[in-house]
């Protein structure tokens, strides 16, 4: 929340001449913390769903608050969060706001592209790891789809120049094969991108994508079994690298994957996969999935015994339930009360 808001707050100082004093964050914090949010475990959330409808009307219907917004985006979850209002009010002054923006757009869209998609914090385990905005084929797909909407070529090259970025990490990264997915069907369903730029983009991403099938689980191969069917283009040299690739799992990758993973409960995701894949691939995985089966019965028996051994046990005690009778006119009024200062 803080670097959003200090964007925000320095951009609104600059452009309405505002005076600005340091702790005016936590002053903000205090003043919303049990009237408008929540906080908790080192995050925000409103303190009820009238609350967040009502905030959204606001930046809805105010073009200023939009488009100070816009200029002060961090993140394309901004970005985002201010073309889902455009689309859920298509004649509202924020979607107004939006068309207008289309030719600043590629420029912010351009800078966020270089900001961090996952905030990293050192906890007892070691470094962890937590989401803070779009992932990069999320964001590839969020700027198609602009392009698609204001047809807007300058964009359809900056998803480009994203997604060649997306498959250079890729030699010192796993991709992660369902998002990838997910971003190909997303492209097909955007015409005028495709007919602009687009078809090559798809093309190259799912080359690439094949290309490092090496290092595709059994969920991943579970969600790569309707490629054929669902690709642009599919040809048979690309069959015969997914069938190749399939065929170097089945002979490693899977005995690879069996003895990486620990927990009964993985062993199981990796089991009922594999059971799935069969059926779809017409592969016969029986051998496998009785040694999984050993596998699991074993890993049971040795967490039950160090469950006993570490004296572990569950509270029976019920979370309390509380109720917030907050209305929507108790929301309007402590929204006026701030917007006074």
């Amino acid at each position: 929340m803080e670097p959003a808001f200090r964007s925000l707050h320095r951009f609104r100082t600059k452009k309405y001449n505002r005076s600005a004093g340091p702790g005016e964050f936590r002053e903000a914090l205090r003043e919303l913390d049990g009237a408008f949010l929540t906080y908790g475990n080192g995050s925000a959330s409103y303190l009820n769903p009238s609350i967040r409808e009502f905030i959204a009307a606001l930046i809805t219907e105010d073009p200023d608050t939009a488009e100070d917004l816009l200029h002060s985006a961090i993140r394309f979850r901004q970005i985002a969060a201010l073309k889902e209002l455009s689309d859920q009010h298509p004649d509202s002054p924020v979607a107004k706001l939006l068309t207008a923006s289309a030719g600043i757009l590629p420029q912010r869209l351009r800078v966020l592209l270089q900001a961090p998609a996952i905030r990293w914090e050192k906890s007892r385990n070691g470094m962890s790891g937590h989401s803070i905005d779009l992932g990069s084929e999320s964001r590839i797909g969020f700027i198609a789809e602009l392009s698609e909407a204001f047809t807007s070529l300058p964009m359809v090259e900056i998803a480009t120049e994203a997604s060649e970025q997306l498959i250079i990490r890729w030699n010192g990264v796993v991709p992660e094969f369902t998002t990838v997915l997910h971003l190909l069907e997303g492209l097909r369903k955007l015409p005028w991108v495709l007919a602009h730029g687009g078809r090559a983009l798809y093309r190259r991403l799912l080359e690439e994508m094949l290309g490092h099938l090496t290092f595709a689980t059994a969920a991943d191969w579970l969600a790569l079994s309707d490629l054929p069917r669902q690709s642009m283009g599919w040809t048979p040299e690309d069959q015969a690298v997914l069938d190749q690739a399939f065929q170097e799992y089945c002979d490693e990758g899977l005995n690879e994957e069996r003895s990486n993973t620990g927990s009964s409960d993985e062993m199981g995701a990796l089991l009922n996969s594999l059971m799935e894949l069969g059926t779809k691939r017409n592969h016969n995985f029986t051998k496998e999935i009785r040694r999984l089966q050993e596998d699991i019965a074993e890993a049971e028996e040795e967490e039950h015994s160090e469950s006993l051994n570490s004296g572990e046990s569950f509270s029976s005690d019920a979370g309390a339930v509380s109720y917030d009778g907050t209305t929507d006119d108790d929301v309007r009024r402590m929204f006026e009360t701030l917007c006074d200062e």
